[in-house]
């Protein structure tokens, strides 16, 4: 089945969504480190590799669905 513009347009509107949440993330552990509160700071420095893991599964996703209509 082809991959559609729309498949490629839903999967970058995520990668989107993902950084948002990354971008969040980073400025909170930020402010923890800041506080000097290393666990809570530890915790969201987890959340946010675990939206870039999201974001490089995603982007790995768009580049077979590239990989399968790509023309040599």
């Amino acid at each position: 089945m082809p991959i559609t513009l729309e498949d490629q347009q839903i999967i970058f509107s995520e990668i989107s969504k993902q950084l948002e949440d990354a971008l969040i993330h980073s400025k909170i552990t930020e402010g923890h480190f800041n506080d000097k509160n290393v666990p809570r700071a530890c915790a969201h420095a987890f959340a946010l590799d675990g939206h870039l893991v999201k974001i490089k599964q995603l982007l790995d996703k768009a580049k077979l669905n590239h990989s399968t209509q790509a023309k040599v």
